[in-house]
């Protein structure tokens, strides 16, 4: 069945306008994600001295911090730090925010329990190097806060 003039251009009209709500909405997308990086990247900017270096251990498949003079462990098929080790078997650089909602491995309680502080969320970081910077919750307000924890 042929479709009629009308018809034609009302599709032509849909498609036109559906992919272009798509490039919109993929335009917003990496416009929110570069804001929400450049946040993260003054926040890590900030708070060099409260980043938590980790080290893989091949031997163990374990990613390994120093917090407060104790060593801990966090198997590589654990939540973020599965998706961890594959930038690290790719090498890509790896950026992720782990908050509450998302931590099924109660990353965030270990790492409260040693630092002896609250903590919201940990941003993880892969570039030359690994390391952590554990988010306080101390302004609910403000998206990244201010850390003052000492490794």
């Amino acid at each position: 069945m042929e479709k009629t003039p009308f018809e034609n251009k009302f599709f032509d009209q849909l498609l036109e306008e559906t992919f272009d709500h798509q490039n919109m909405e993929s335009r917003f997308k990496k416009e929110v994600k570069g804001e929400f990086l450049t946040e993260a990247e003054s926040f890590i900017q900030k708070n060099k001295s409260s980043q938590i270096i980790i080290d893989y251990r091949p031997l163990s498949g374990c990613y390994r911090a120093m917090v407060k003079n104790k060593i801990i462990d966090f198997p590589k098929n654990w939540s973020v730090f599965s998706e961890l080790d594959q930038a690290r078997k790719s090498h890509e650089d790896f950026f992720c925010f782990l908050n509450e909602e998302d931590d099924r491995d109660h990353v965030l309680e270990i790492l409260s329990q040693l630092l002896q502080v609250d903590i919201y969320g940990v941003i993880l970081v892969r570039k030359e190097v690994i390391f952590m910077i554990p988010v306080l919750r101390c302004d609910q307000s403000s998206f990244f806060m201010q850390s003052t924890v000492r490794g």
